[in-house]
């Protein structure tokens, strides 16, 4: 009788010592998800900052892209030509002020 209780005692010692790595795993489990998922809201908070540049850029490759065509058209020769060169079309008075 006394062999048969050494052997329940084994066992259940066994179980017990299957239980606590059961625990310690489900432990190292629950803290390792926990970090992947602070990793996760940190990836998120970078995504939208570099969607917000994203968009930022694009809206900047627009405008140098329409004021490219502008740089582009007639308007914008005489426009530099008048302004920058002090040049007028032939059918037009150039009034200046006096210098004081």
């Amino acid at each position: 009788m006394a062999n048969h209780r050494k052997k329940r005692s084994a066992s259940g010692n066994g179980f017990l010592l299957i239980g606590m790595i059961v625990v310690v795993f489900c432990l190292v489990l629950m803290i390792k998800s926990y970090g992947l998922v602070q990793k996760s809201r940190t990836y998120a908070r970078k995504e939208a900052v570099l969607e917000q540049q994203i968009d930022a850029a694009n809206r900047e490759k627009k405008k140098l892209e329409e004021k490219e065509a502008y740089m582009q058209t007639d308007e914008y020769i005489e426009e530099i030509a008048r302004e920058r060169l002090g040049l007028a079309n032939p059918d037009e008075i150039l009034f200046k002020p006096a210098d004081e």
